[in-house]
């Protein structure tokens, strides 16, 4: 993968290369990882963890932002990916 969809901020996409590092937040619910969403830049995640602590319970609930750094896979493991070499 050489482009990446990206959300522009203002409710629409780009494409564009992907960047070194995603910020990604979850939410966890009773103890259960109810959702995850990834953010090109740290002010989104943390902008949207702010809004998920809004509604969630400070005794059974949590949120976090994670870095996650993006690496490209290595040309063999692509190759191995493609539909052509699919085993059924």
């Amino acid at each position: 993968m050489t482009e990446l969809l990206l959300c522009d901020g203002e409710g629409g996409t780009t494409v564009g290369e992907p960047p070194e590092v995603l910020w990604v937040v979850v939410r966890v619910e009773s103890g259960i990882p109810v959702m995850a969403e990834a953010y090109a830049d740290e002010m989104s995640a943390i902008l949207r963890e702010e809004h998920w602590r809004r509604s969630m319970s400070a005794d059974n609930d949590e949120t976090g932002v994670f870095a996650a750094e993006v690496r490209r896979a290595p040309p063999s493991f692509a190759a191995a990916q493609s539909p052509a070499h699919q085993v059924e």
